[in-house]
């Protein structure tokens, strides 16, 4: 297995033989453990080649190459453009610098893009080092997780091409080098510098477990790369794990010795998401006591220690009452006792102050902070806060980019950052729009803290007291009967599988990497479809536009048809339906034993409706006010136009149609994200797929019918038994009858 040790690929050192031949060993052992490591996926579906399916589809369609030269004694290595097997023109061009590291089969070097003169860390691996089908699968593996994390504490993966003798991955360039180095360097470090640095990583390993489903299995010093403004980024996923449930276990023995749990070396249970906490509890007592608490002369001993939880810690260094307690809670031998990752965070010791930033001094000296340069834990967790949104949300708009500019860091603070300026002009234009997107929509949700806090202490007593309410002055309609999702489900799939049987197989591309990392475009071969808007009506309404802002409110959308709808969290709905009367249906929860029960939608006006709904309409209307005026990437308009979607919220009249209204409009019924889409189930009964990479797909089981919406935005929808024998439609198409077989798995446990 290649694992992307992409600037230090040793650990903490004693000067002892035998310190050397734990190295050793510890090696073999890693290495042992990476020639077993299994490749199983969500996005696994066949066994010769289980990546070659999906991941393609979240990278550029153009297959690349690479070819190196010499110049003056520069060495260049070449990104190729590869159409249909042809190696096209230059894509760009990097000067290779000096060696950064190494480690397993692959080595390190700075590039630097003669172009842009940005600077990255290359890792090159050698094909002659992964000839075994197993060592491929492990770099494929390794790819489709690091390239779909975008967060701002993980190293940025950029780019990854091959040419006849190596496999490219270009990532980002950390210049100030690992944590491990500074510990080294200094011995430890002061409780200011270890809360500052373990802020960052709980917050990008949330950002793993919660959004991505990928634990990473490694998370060790040496892994913890500071950039160019003294922030952690994430490395080295060389062993990392994407799992298709929070259930899943996982039972393969790998990691660094010093760091593994001991619910691995027990592997009775499998492990999950808490081996990357024990992981965390390790590498925050190395950072305050500068060595790992169960390391010993070899490794057997070590994982001795492990099993029987036998460390100290020295009374000379002083340590906090608050920071021993917390590292006794994380390195908790039962995965089951362990702390979560939030209560790791709202642990009393994160309720000191930490530094606003650190310079590069702190590599190797210990930094003394004045009063002002230390914020309180308050300052920290709103900005982190704040952090994680834009950055689901920039997700949402522009998923294939990221830009650390919307993080919001002062300009006298982060200086450094101007240097993001001289990145691609693509990248960055699209990254400036996101983020003035996603501003626009914080500033207009920019309700008081208190006043959510409050909504939800009270939010039982509301949901009922608004039904009672609007059973007086308004009408309360009969719930549509609950559709039995299993039913839905299994008509979706068997849509799929029947025109999947009248298919061909889609050939694969040649490349061994590339192929299974972008994707080549075909072209129909005179099936059956109609474009027009009226026409792609016959498979019923969809969802045109959407926004994910569920870390604090819900899912936003608006139909094609025009309505707006969010989808709370709390698990209510409410749908402003387009017309002159401005209807609106709201549908609360009661405590009800089974789902059919426990749902009733209520109709109201925007002129009379209960007042403990008021939050809620508020944020509709700030919702359908932001889909308006934006589209972000990969979305698109209503079929009608926009303007005339809606009158003026305030000043319609109720008298005019809502009383007459009979049917509910089209409303989302539950919604979930991938890795690589997010998922809707209409209440038309469709079921709706919006990838990553601004690519749709749409079942509509009831009618028969496939709607597609490629990158270039035309939608075409397709009969039963007539799709198209185009590679980028059919591969997404197997992508969702993976997920349809996952929900219904997930129904019969």
């Amino acid at each position: 297995m290649i694992s992307s040790r992409e600037y230090q690929t040793q650990e903490l050192a004693t000067t002892s033989t035998s310190s050397k031949e734990n190295e050793k060993l510890s090696a073999q052992g890693v290495q042992v453990a990476l020639e077993n490591f299994p490749t199983k996926n969500v996005s696994e579906a066949t066994p010769s080649h289980p990546y070659s399916k999906y991941a393609h589809l979240f990278q550029r369609e153009q297959q690349f190459v690479s070819t190196q030269s010499s110049q003056a004694k520069k060495q260049y290595i070449e990104e190729r453009k590869v159409v249909n097997g042809t190696i096209g023109e230059v894509i760009r061009k990097f000067e290779k610098g000096k060696l950064l590291g190494k480690g397993g089969f692959a080595k390190v070097f700075q590039l630097t893009d003669v172009h842009t003169h940005q600077r990255y860390a290359g890792k090159i691996i050698p094909k002659g080092a992964i000839r075994k089908e197993s060592a491929k699968q492990k770099l494929i593996s390794e790819i489709r997780i690091h390239r779909e994390l975008r967060h701002r504490h993980i190293v940025k993966f950029e780019s990854c091409f091959e040419d006849q003798e190596n496999v490219y991955i270009v990532l980002e360039l950390c210049p100030n080098g690992s944590v491990m180095d500074m510990v080294r360097k200094r011995g430890r470090l002061t409780e200011y510098e270890t809360r500052y640095f373990m802020i960052q990583v709980l917050d990008a390993i949330r950002y793993m477990h919660r959004e991505c489903l990928v634990i990473h299995r490694d998370l060790k010093l040496g892994n913890f790369f500071l950039d160019e403004n003294m922030e952690v980024k994430i490395g080295d996923f060389g062993l990392a794990a994407q799992l298709t449930s929070e259930k899943e276990r996982k039972r393969t023995i790998c990691g660094t010795p010093n760091y593994i749990a001991p619910e691995i070396l027990s592997g009775k249970e499998g492990h999950s998401f808490e081996v990357d906490i024990w992981s965390t509890g390790v590498v925050f007592y190395t950072m305050l006591v500068g060595k790992p608490p169960f390391e010993t002369s070899d490794v057997k001993s070590t994982y001795k220690r492990i099993k029987e939880n036998i460390y100290s810690i020295p009374e000379s260094l002083g340590l906090s009452s608050n920071a021993i307690e917390l590292i006794g809670s994380i390195l908790n031998s039962d995965p089951a006792k362990r702390l979560s990752l939030d209560e790791i965070r709202s642990h009393p010791f994160f309720d000191a102050k930490i530094p606003r930033a650190l310079t590069s001094h702190a590599l190797i000296s210990t930094p003394t902070f004045e009063e002002s340069e230390l914020i309180e834990r308050e300052d920290t967790s709103s900005k982190e806060n704040k952090g994680r949104e834009n950055r689901r949300q920039a997700v949402a708009a522009s998923p294939s980019l990221w830009n650390d500019a919307m993080y919001s860091v002062s300009q006298d603070q982060r200086a450094p950052l101007q240097k993001l300026q001289q990145m691609r002009t693509t990248m960055k234009q699209n990254n400036d729009h996101s983020e003035k997107l996603y501003q626009a929509l914080e500033k207009q949700l920019s309700i008081q803290d208190s006043d959510r806090n409050r909504e939800t202490e009270s939010q039982g007593t509301s949901r009922n007291k608004a039904t009672e309410v609007a059973s007086k002055n308004n009408k309360v309609l009969d719930a549509p009967s609950e559709d039995d999702e299993q039913v839905v489900l299994n008509k979706a799939r068997e849509q799929l599988t029947s025109s999947f049987a009248m298919l061909k197989s889609v050939e694969q591309s040649p490349f061994a990497f590339t192929s299974s990392l972008n994707i080549n475009d075909g072209t129909t071969s005179g099936s059956p479809s109609f474009q027009s808007p009226v026409n792609a009506l016959t498979g019923g309404a969809w969802i045109c536009k959407w926004l994910d802002y569920s870390k604090k409110y819900g899912l936003g959308y608006q139909t094609c048809l025009g309505s707006v709808g969010v989808c709370f969290n709390d698990g209510t709905k409410i749908v402003l339906e387009k017309g002159p009367a401005n209807c609106i249906y709201y549908m609360s929860r009661t405590h009800s034993s089974t789902e059919k029960q426990g749902h009733k939608w209520i109709r109201m006006t925007m002129q009379d409706y209960p007042a403990e709904l008021q939050k809620k309409v508020k944020l509709l209307i700030h919702f359908r006010n932001y889909m308006l005026d934006h589209t972000p990437k990969g979305q698109e308009d209503p079929l009608n136009s926009p303007e005339s979607s809606f009158q003026n919220v305030e000043t319609a009249s109720s008298s005019e149609t809502c009383e007459d209204a009979i049917t509910l409009p089209v409303y989302i019924k539950t919604w979930f994200r991938s890795p690589y889409a997010i998922v809707f189930r209409l209440s038309n009964r469709n079921i709706q797929v919006d990838f990553n990479d601004g690519t749709e797909v749409i079942l509509s089981p009831e009618v028969h019918i496939v709607t597609y919406r490629g990158k270039d935005g035309r939608r075409n929808s397709y009969q039963q038994g007539h799709l198209p024998s185009l590679p980028e439609l059919l591969k997404r198409l197997r992508y969702v009858m993976e997920l349809l077989q996952e929900m219904l798995d997930r129904k019969t446990t």
